[in-house]
């Protein structure tokens, strides 16, 4: 598992439960990286979109980006779930990275991709939550629906113990004892 925090880093800025992000500070931007934007990070950035209402804001990017595809049945699971996928696209991680971007707070990774070992801004934490991508399956219908559904329940999971850290009281160091531990349910 690989997991990055800034030397010197103690507390996060902002508040992950104020939608504002606390005097006029934007939320923070969590990105998920996979190899192929086109099933889980995709599903993972719908499902703390949805969750979060406002409190962080969610992206997902890949390696590889196949402009605006996303896998059907991706998007079957969500819609399943009741998980809006209003805008959803596949994206690269280029998109997220350099000095004119908004920058990244949190870059969760889903396997060994190059975009952990880019050069982020000394804020950004950098956790992998090692996830296997459904869209990559091939074989039968039947057991690639099963992969997105088992993908979907993992990260939404996942997700749900993210929301939940006590982010007034975590510093740097508990904060990524505390990713790393999510990542590994």
């Amino acid at each position: 598992m690989t997991l990055v925090i800034p030397s010197g880093l103690t507390a996060l800025p902002g508040d992950l439960r104020n939608p504002a992000g606390g005097q006029g500070i934007p939320p923070p931007l969590v990105l998920f990286a996979s190899g192929l934007n086109t099933g889980s990070s995709i599903m993972a950035e719908a499902i703390l979109r949805h969750a979060a209402q406002g409190r962080v804001h969610a992206a997902s990017a890949g390696e590889t980006a196949y402009p605006d595809v996303v896998h059907p049945m991706a998007l079957e699971c969500l819609c399943a779930h009741q998980v809006p996928t209003a805008g959803l696209r596949s994206k690269g991680w280029g998109e997220f990275f350099g000095l004119s971007k908004p920058p990244v707070r949190f870059l969760i990774t889903f396997g060994e991709v190059y975009a952990s070992k880019a050069g982020w801004s000394p804020n950004t934490l950098i956790a992998n939550w090692n996830t296997p991508d459904p869209a990559a399956l091939v074989g039968q219908e039947i057991d690639i629906r099963s992969a997105f559904e088992e993908t979907y329940r993992k990260l939404h999971g996942r997700i749900q113990q993210f929301l939940a850290l006590d982010w007034e009281r975590m510093e740097g160091q508990s904060l990524v004892e505390a990713l790393a531990d999510i990542g590994e349910r």
